[in-house]
């Protein structure tokens, strides 16, 4: 079929493929034209997420900090328990280290960045003093959990990172 635009500025006889690579750029889409529905879908072929999916690699690392999306994203989560235990629901750890009373080391499955590294934690209910983190690796990070007198005590712990 002879390809041809008619009166009304559409183009006949072009089949799927038929344009050549690179021919339409970024500047030819218009704004919002991409929908999310069509980024699930796979048909962005070589925007790089083909496979319809937003990898942690894929995030900004701009160093305009309201645009660096790596450090808004948690790297790891857990529950874990003294008895060397990980809860269900955990993310980006491997396993649990007791250390005795209270000395929990979680290791995460990843080598993890130890640049700007927040991690928040929490305890379960009951005459807990607090959590220190003791210690911080690019395989691990440590937990010393204390009663309101300041002795060790066995406590599950849950723990949440955020990292470059």
């Amino acid at each position: 079929m002879p390809i041809s635009i008619n009166g009304t500025g559409t183009i006949t006889g072009i089949s799927a493929g038929g344009l050549p690579d690179a021919c339409i750029t970024a500047d030819d889409i218009a704004s919002g034209a991409v929908t999310s529905a069509k980024l699930a879908s796979g048909a962005v072929g070589s925007s790089g997420i083909s496979d319809g999916s937003i990898t942690y690699g894929k995030l900004s690392t701009s160093g305009t900090e309201s645009d660096n999306v790596k450090k808004r994203t948690a790297v790891a989560f857990c529950v874990a328990n003294n008895g060397g235990t990980l809860q269900s629901g955990g993310f980006g750890f491997s396993s649990v280290t007791d250390g005795g009373t209270g000395l929990l080391q979680l290791n995460f499955n990843f080598t993890a960045s130890t640049n700007a590294v927040a991690v928040a934690t929490n305890h379960a209910s009951g005459a807990m003093g607090g959590i220190e983190r003791t210690g911080l690796t690019t395989g691990a990070v440590t937990f010393q959990s204390r009663n309101s007198g300041g002795n060790a005590q066995d406590t599950n712990i849950s723990c949440i990172v955020f990292s470059e």
